[in-house]
């Protein structure tokens, strides 16, 4: 197989360059393995194809999709643009599709652009592909970088290179053309991506997408530690019933996948955020259609989650080890013990903030905490803790950490400690948490994205949280079967 022959010239470019200067440039090589998956995703047979592969690398996806579509006898005429300013591997790039052009029974005519596929395009949105095939760059840029600023009907806040690689190749992909990338999970939710899926979401149409339940096994050559997916699209704006999942382990055992059809509704908002939910079997799919049935959110009853106040490395000389005067309590995520606040921790660091700085500060009420960060290895993502102000009768302010968030009322009204004990009831429950995982394959718990999950309306979280209050303990379990039976009382 040419494959194989790109594979070996692409291990030895790997051995001999450090990864230090390919991670500057975002360049991380796709396996053999997931490079023939995404290739035989492609559909297409016309009989004169123009295909782009958008950072071409070694050519290890064209190479792997020029053999797969020469043995579709409908399909003639081949025409590649593979773009690559990395002048270090242009010349293997070359070689590799050279030898494809001599030795596969098509006619292949290429070009290697040796150029910045995003600022070389900067005016061209003329649609003149059939397919695209991309493993684009995995790097962050500035927002005044000139990709950014190319780009900047999608940017909003940190850009990456990967997903603007994304939307300048839909734009260039005719109608009913294929787009086939290998990207991080992170596009499919986030505020700073959300610009992105408005576009790109309004053009395409998700066809398939495939998951990893491994982070470090999809690059394995590599060691890159990251949430991937591979995903099909169709240009298109027409309705689409169905998507389908897929997933493996890693990347070496493409043949065991698992593999669900889903409706296209349930897995891609038509508007609010655009999110993309990623269910993986049934019992996920069921979880989203149940939450999904609730109409609303947390703005709906008044309330808003933020984020804590005090990043601590900003903010060190306000910091402080004890409990003087002047010193109001630092809430963090080492003060959450089975689902309350314990404080002050044991650990030996500061716990307090000194009053000087106001913007630290916020009035001592009644708040349900979240925790923003977990461990990939913790079984919770959604780790809820209740607040109570007169635990703390004796502040008339407090502070909490950044690595925190916390749900407080917009209009500045205290929260009652039955609600609190309803929220709790909420985001405790196995339920929300396998909800938030389908949503966000990341570690962090986002408060834009708390604030946009169905919840149920404020009155059944009242008798929710009664019920919580009057039970023996607070488990999750217990949590469970209180929203459970507010579910069927919907």
């Amino acid at each position: 197989m040419l494959l194989d022959k790109t594979i070996e010239k692409t291990d030895n470019f790997i051995n001999a360059k450090s990864k230090d200067k390919r991670k500057k440039i975002g360049q991380f090589f796709t396996s053999k393995e997931t490079a023939i998956f995404m290739a035989n995703l492609c559909k297409c047979k016309k009989a004169n194809i123009r295909i782009l592969d958008a950072g071409a690398g070694s050519g290890i996806l064209s190479i792997a999709l020029l053999e797969y579509l020469s043995e579709i006898d409908e399909i003639k005429n081949i025409d590649i643009d593979l773009y690559e300013n990395d002048d270090e591997i242009v010349e293997i790039l070359e070689h590799n599709i050279l030898e494809a052009k001599n030795k596969l029974n098509k006619i292949i005519n290429y070009s290697i652009i040796k150029q910045n596929f995003i600022t070389s395009n900067q005016n061209n949105t003329t649609p003149i592909y059939d397919i695209v095939i991309s493993n684009p760059p995995y790097k962050k840029i500035g927002k005044n970088d000139i990709e950014a600023k190319v780009m900047e009907n999608v940017v909003y806040g940190q850009p990456n290179l990967y997903f603007l690689f994304m939307a300048k190749a839909e734009q260039l992909l005719k109608d009913n053309g294929e787009l086939i990338f290998i990207v991080p999970r992170s596009w499919t939710s986030g505020t700073y991506f959300r610009r992105f899926r408005e576009v790109f979401l309004n053009d395409v149409r998700l066809t398939n997408i495939h998951l990893f339940v491994s982070r470090d096994k999809v690059f394995s050559k590599e060691n890159v530690l990251q949430e991937t997916m591979i995903l099909r699209a169709i240009k298109s704006k027409e309705e689409q019933n169905i998507i389908q999942i897929t997933q493996s382990f890693s990347n070496e055992d493409f043949e065991q996948i698992k593999k669900y059809n889903i409706e296209y509704n349930l897995c891609v908002e038509k508007e609010n955020e655009r999110y993309v939910y990623l269910p993986v079997d049934n019992t996920e799919i069921k979880v989203l259609s149940t939450i999904n049935n609730f109409t609303s959110k947390l703005k709906d009853i008044g309330l808003k989650m933020k984020t804590g106040l005090t990043v601590d490395f900003r903010n060190e000389e306000y910091l402080e080890k004890d409990a003087e005067e002047n010193n109001v309590p630092l809430f963090s995520s080492i003060h959450f013990c089975n689902g309350v606040i314990k404080f002050p921790s044991v650990q030996n660091e500061p716990q307090y903030v000194n009053k000087k700085n106001n913007s630290l500060l916020q009035k001592n009420s009644n708040y349900l905490f979240l925790k923003r960060f977990s461990s990939k290895e913790e079984n919770r993502r959604i780790q809820p803790a209740m607040f109570f102000k007169n635990n703390f009768y004796n502040y008339e302010c407090i502070s909490t950490e950044n690595h925190i968030n916390f749900i407080d009322s917009i209009n500045n009204k205290e929260l009652d400690e039955i609600m609190i004990y309803g929220l709790y009831a909420i985001y405790n429950s196995s339920l929300y948490d396998k909800y938030y995982r389908i949503l966000n394959g990341s570690t962090q718990v986002n408060a834009t994205e708390i604030n946009n999950i169905p919840i149920p309306d404020e009155k059944t979280i009242l008798k929710m949280g009664q019920k919580l209050k009057t039970a023996k303990n607070i488990t999750t379990e217990i949590c469970d079967n209180i929203l459970l039976e507010a579910i069927k009382n919907e």
